[in-house]
């Protein structure tokens, strides 16, 4: 299936605690794993509408609003799209057993072979667009002030295969799934307007990750 819906982004003041905690989280659209996995495709307004598209638009974000975090792995904002993944190849086997009647100058042959079906490719992630309009501030460790990311999705598993012939000539074969294609990550944008800032306090706490 597509995915889901996109996260509303935000028009005022956020002040988030704890750990975690991000105050403004658009992780949308996570395509459905399936034979062939759907792009992600979702846009969030400055309204709080999410609309889905068909691998158009991934995820959008405006904020115009103070945001502060102060707990560990507490993000200002984090934007994501993710593709789905690809599905697993279907599997296949045989087993061919011919036993002659074990007379003299009697003979069996026996013949087998298993072909798998290969693996669906992955969806690829959207595109993401954020920006910001005000003040960002993360207190914590490990706290980016933007994150934004499109990931495409991994690729199926190829399809397993066995055979198994029994007789006094015994011809047997098997071939497995091809393994499907992995995603694609999308463009991503993010835009810190003029007179906005990102203030992140603490180690391996990033301004913008991207």
């Amino acid at each position: 299936g597509g995915g889901g819906m996109g996260g509303a982004t935000n028009t005022q003041a956020f002040h988030v605690g704890g750990t975690a905690g991000t105050s403004v989280t658009a992780n949308v659209s996570i395509g459905g794993n399936g034979g062939e996995g759907n792009d992600a495709a979702c846009a969030a307004d400055a309204g709080g509408n999410a609309t889905c598209f068909d691998g158009k638009v991934g995820v959008a974000v405006d904020n115009s609003g103070e945001i502060r975090t102060s707990g560990f792995n507490s993000v200002g904002i984090l934007a994501m799209s993710i593709g789905g993944g690809g599905g697993g190849g279907g599997s296949a086997s045989t087993k061919e057993d011919i036993v002659g009647p074990g007379d003299a100058g009697e003979t069996s042959v026996g013949i087998g072979a298993a072909i798998a079906l290969g693996a669906g490719g992955a969806g690829n992630g959207g595109t993401v667009s954020v920006t910001n309009r005000n003040l960002i501030v993360t207190d914590g460790a490990d706290s980016y002030g933007i994150s934004a990311n499109s990931i495409g999705g991994g690729g199926g598993v190829g399809g397993s295969s066995s055979s198994g012939v029994l007789g006094t000539y015994a011809i047997g074969g098997s071939l497995g799934g091809a393994g499907g294609k992995g995603g694609n990550g999308n463009q991503v944008d993010v835009v810190n307007m003029a007179g906005a800032t990102i203030w992140t306090k603490q180690e391996r706490s990033i301004g913008i990750f991207a």
